[in-house]
This record gives C-alpha cells, structure tokens and sequence, in this order.
C-alpha cells in the first residue's frame, strides 16, 4: 500500500511542478529562418510555445536559447504565415508523449499527433492525464541493460541462416535505392516474435507511404502497430524529431513489460534532416560540421552513451576524417561505415540482383 501512495505521491507532485497560475505570454519579435525570437519571462531550454499564425492555426515551436535580451524558438513546422507581434503562449513542459494500448493501430506525425482516425495520439499537453515520459531523454546506465541470451529468429531464411539475431540487439541495414530494403522491414515485422511493433517512416515520400499503409501491412500486423510518420515534404525539425517520437514510444511500450520491435527507415534520411537543421540555423559553416552534426545526433539517437573520446581509435578517426562520416550519410557501401561499431549486427543488401 505505500509503495503505491508514493507512486500516486511521485506523479502528482510532479504534475503540480508543471502546473502555472499565472498565464504567460509573449511576441513574435523577429524571424530568421526557422529561429523566432521573442521575450517569454522564465522560459526554459526545452519548453514547447504554441505560435499563432496569421490564418488562426498554431504553430507548435521549442525553446532552444537565449540571448542578453530575447529567447530563442525553434519553429517545429513551416514558419510560414507568422507575423511580427504573433502571439506566443508557453505549454510551461517539454516534448512529452502519453502511451497506452489505444495508440495500437494508430498513424501518428513526427510529434505524436494522429494523422489517421480519432485516437487521441501520444502527444501530451500540458492538460494531459496520462503517464507521460519526456521524448529526449538520456540513454539507461550500462549497469541497467540486460544481457543478450534469447536469439530472436526473423522468419526470412537469409538471414537466420547466416547471422543469429538476439533479443535486444540494434541492427543495421544498409543498401542503396530500389534494393528492397522497406520490403524487407514489413517482412520481419510480419514474422517476429513480438507484442509491438514501432515503425520510424522519416522521409517517404507521400505516394509510398500510402501505398505502405493500404499494402505493406494487413489488418493482424496492423492491430499490434504505432506507425509515426514524416513525410519528405515535412518540415527537417518534425522528420527529426519523428525519430525520437517512434523511440520513445517503442521504450514506454517496453517499460510495461511489452516486447517491442523498433524500425526506423531511415537514419540516413534522419542525418540529413538534421544537416538541413544545422544549414537553417546557420550554425554550419563548412561541410565538416555539418556531418559531424548529424553523426552526433545519430549517435544520440542509438542511445549509445558507452562511447568516450580516445576508448577506440577507429572512432576517433571517423570523427576527425569527414570522408568516413560522409560514408555512412551516403550509404556508400564500397567504404567502411563509421557507425558500424555501434550496430551489434551489420546487414548489406547488394544491388546485383536488381539491376
């Protein structure tokens, strides 16, 4: 019994932490790109805005810094529409997402949204009831992973007949375009064994997505699902971020004791949403920072958080020399691929056969 009141204890006190009497506000004061800058008393690093745009739709935006005299947002969509003096009103928390077994079955946007049906999504408001969990959030200590024991057969002969799978294990997949590669992923959720499945669609384009979602899965395979979805044509910031929406989803799921089976397709469409990121934000001046901006957001979204500057040599160099890392963002499979040291399995499907 007090196990469960300090649980009820632990998640109103930090409901009432979130909570603000006094309603603040602010204004659009300028707009450089996707950044706005404007003036929000006690905002903080993380912090979701609502922005109203000129036709009276919000545009969801995220406080990434200050300046002496103003804060910083990041707009989450298209700036378009905003105006000078646009009122901003702060949801006072971060990114946060709600789960439970009525968000199976659901198409969800890069924030937690739904896009299809009248499911209620797992994006969290500030109003929200629900359980939340923050969407960025820091890896488990290595102290709290499990081992691997369980091998996790695919039920696609190819593979589990040269490489054994376990239970708990990241595994890449690499190949160029019109290989098979989407094909191949829809196989092995179809096969698995598993309770959940995620699936990441950053970057499809919009004809493949629909045509995924009416051909790709069938009604079994689709009652066990949560698909987050960003299109090409989304903004860089909402296909980023779809990334890290799907992996939070996939951890909750996982925290209730679910297994769960995450696929993002694609971490090279997710690297070069966040180059675009860095290139809007002008913090990008040459060719190397920018793909060592999307290595580390890459790395980040691994959960790796194991690996320290100077623990492996071959990592390092990947750092220091950009053709490495531009490897790996173009899939050029005739190079080695920084990453693959962080991947427990290295999977390549060879464009022979299709050509």
């Amino acid at each position: 019994m007090s196990a469960a009141l300090d649980l009820w204890k632990e998640t109103h006190v930090a409901r009432l932490s979130q909570y603000c009497a006094v309603r603040v506000s602010g204004r659009v004061s300028a707009v450089r790109g996707i950044l706005l800058e404007c003036k929000i008393p006690a905002a903080k690093v993380g912090d979701l805005c609502e922005v109203s745009k000129a036709d009276g739709s919000m545009l969801l935006a995220e406080i990434v810094g200050f300046t002496q005299d103003c804060t910083l947002l990041s707009a989450l969509g298209a700036p378009d529409g905003i105006q000078v003096g646009a009122p901003i009103r702060p949801l006072g928390i971060a990114h946060r997402i709600g789960v439970d077994d009525s968000l199976l079955g659901s198409v969800l946007d890069g924030f937690g949204r739904p896009l299809l049906g009248d499911c209620l999504g797992a994006f969290a408001g500030p109003d929200d009831r629900r359980d939340t969990l923050p969407v960025i959030a820091d890896a488990l200590p290595p102290t709290q992973r499990p081992r691997i024991t369980r091998a996790l057969p695919t039920g696609v002969r190819a593979i589990d007949s040269a490489i054994l799978l376990g239970e708990g294990q990241r595994v890449g997949l690499f190949a160029g375009a019109g290989c098979g590669k989407t094909t191949l992923m829809a196989e092995l959720a179809r096969n698995m064994d598993c309770d959940v499945i995620v699936f990441g669609l950053i970057g499809e384009r919009g004809r493949e997505l629909r045509e995924f979602l009416d051909h790709g899965l069938d009604e079994t395979l689709r009652s066990r699902s949560v698909l987050v979805c960003a299109t090409s044509d989304r903004s860089s910031m909402e296909r980023a971020r779809a990334a890290f929406t799907a992996t939070a989803i996939a951890e909750a799921f996982r925290a209730r004791g679910q297994k769960v089976l995450l696929l993002l397709d694609s971490l090279t469409r997710f690297a070069r949403a966040q180059r675009e990121i860095g290139i809007e934000h002008q913090r990008a001046n040459n060719r190397l920072r920018q793909l060592l901006a999307a290595y580390k957001q890459v790395e980040m979204l691994l959960r790796l958080g194991e690996y320290q500057a100077g623990a492996d040599p071959v990592t390092d160099c990947a750092v220091q020399l950009n053709d490495a890392i531009n490897a790996f963002l173009r899939q050029d499979l005739r190079e080695p691929v920084p990453l693959q040291e962080t991947l427990d399995e290295l999977l390549r499907l060879t464009s022979q056969l299709p050509e």
